[in-house]
């Protein structure tokens, strides 16, 4: 069984423990193909690209989350899979998921980012007691208000991305 889904996704699976334990069965199942195609990936491109495939939404949705830049989560997620492929004939199966691995390397990529970055954090109401005022003349609610609001439509701009990136690509290139 094994060998006839090795080549299937293996991302969309999630168990249902509700039932007598018959979710841990599948969920083992998982690890156990997920295990043979994290083997194959060493040395077949194909099984590489399948996990790929299988991992770049869920890693890149991470980064983009901890960053809130999508070129910064672009950047980081292609930092990630080139570890991944310079690595893994080192990578160990321990009975986790491979995704632990992956998250483990996209935090350091992470913590990486920020340490060269070095983002100095001042409170706002300390620089309004130094007499600076808000940009913009608005008080720091508005302002807060205002940012909110442009994140919410940012994130649904995400969303709406990640869904026209599950197009083919034909009626990708009719909607953008």
């Amino acid at each position: 069984m094994i060998e006839q889904n090795l080549y299937g996704k293996i991302g969309n699976y999630s168990p249902n423990l509700t039932n007598s334990g018959e979710g841990y069965k599948n969920l083992l199942m998982d690890l156990r193909l997920e295990k043979e195609l994290v083997e194959r990936a060493k040395t077949d491109d194909k099984a590489l690209e399948i996990l790929y495939d299988t991992y770049y939404h869920p890693i890149f949705n991470y980064i983009l989350r901890r960053t809130a830049k999508i070129d910064i989560a672009q950047d980081l997620t292609s930092e990630v899979f080139l570890k991944v492929c310079k690595n893994l004939w080192k990578y160990r199966w321990m009975n986790i998921s491979f995704s632990a691995w992956l998250y483990r390397i996209a935090s350091n990529e992470i913590v990486n980012y920020f340490r060269q970055t070095k983002i100095i954090l001042t409170s706002l109401d300390t620089e309004m007691e130094k007499g600076k005022e808000p940009i913009n003349g608005t008080n720091p609610e508005e302002e807060f208000l205002m940012a909110e609001e442009e994140l919410k439509k940012k994130e649904e701009y995400l969303k709406i991305q990640i869904f026209i990136r599950q197009l083919s690509l034909k009626y990708q290139e009719v909607l953008v």
